[in-house]
């Protein structure tokens, strides 16, 4: 049994590298935050955007597009009659 250190799959490249995004936009707003050069009730409303946009990316890879499109939809129905 061989181990390998690469993926076999090069989209995992990519996906890291938009989460890695993702997390150092989410890091940036928290430092903002933290020191005053930015509200934190705004603050947290685009680190929440930015964790929904990884969780989408993440579907978007797993599933293909049009079952995420498919689960966002339900989703919102959803929180509608909440």
């Amino acid at each position: 049994m061989a181990f390998h250190l690469k993926p076999k799959e090069e989209k995992f490249f990519s996906l890291l590298d938009q989460h890695a995004t993702l997390s150092y936009e989410a890091a940036e707003l928290l430092s903002q935050a933290i020191n005053g050069e930015v509200a934190k009730e705004t603050a947290l409303e685009k680190i929440d955007a930015l964790a929904d946009q990884a969780v989408l990316q993440h579907q978007r890879n797993l599933f293909g597009y049009a079952d995420t499109l498919r689960g966002q939809a339900e989703t919102e129905e959803n929180e509608a009659y909440e």
